[in-house]
């Protein structure tokens, strides 16, 4: 049996449905592979934050360092009330808040616009880390900007990516 699945029949009072077991046994395949990405998709109510709760517990008794974002604060909040673990918004983990950064921007009439962006923080992340994504399905990688500021490149999942 695997060691997620053990953990989860010791140490997390839930009764699994079938379809919980398969994922807990397809996470715990690429907790040992070389992938770098894994999706967790389902309906609403199939329990995706459930299962989450008692990733998290495992990968703290494991000491595998892990990060959970979101792409809004509200949904950081609720994923870290769920699964009492510090969540922070995608752009919050990604970008350095503390260097802003000035670019030029040439409008149609060619005079010249002086924008800000953050750019992306060094990640000092240890190699192995874990980063859960929840609501992944609003993360899109459409080029964003506002008026005055932008962050890193405008394209949230590449700058996720890199």
């Amino acid at each position: 049996m695997d060691l997620l699945q053990n953990f989860f029949n010791e140490s997390v009072n839930l009764s699994l449905t079938s379809s919980q077991k398969n994922a807990i046994h397809s996470l715990n395949d690429f907790f040992k592979s070389g992938d770098n990405c894994f999706l967790l998709k389902g309906y609403a109510g199939t329990g995706k934050t459930t299962l989450l709760h008692g990733i998290t517990r495992y990968l703290s008794q494991i000491n595998r360092n892990f990060v959970l974002m979101a792409p809004t604060g509200r949904a950081a909040k609720v994923i870290s009330d769920k699964t009492r673990q510090s969540a922070y918004t995608i752009h919050k983990s990604i970008y350095s808040m503390d260097n802003l950064k000035e670019y030029q921007d040439a409008d149609e009439d060619g005079s010249a616009t002086f924008k800000f962006y953050f750019d992306l923080r060094d990640n000092i992340d240890p190699i192995n880390t874990i980063y859960i994504i929840d609501e992944s399905s609003m993360v899109s990688n459409q080029y964003s900007e506002g008026e005055f500021f932008r962050f890193g490149s405008g394209y949230l999942l590449q700058d996720m990516m890199k």
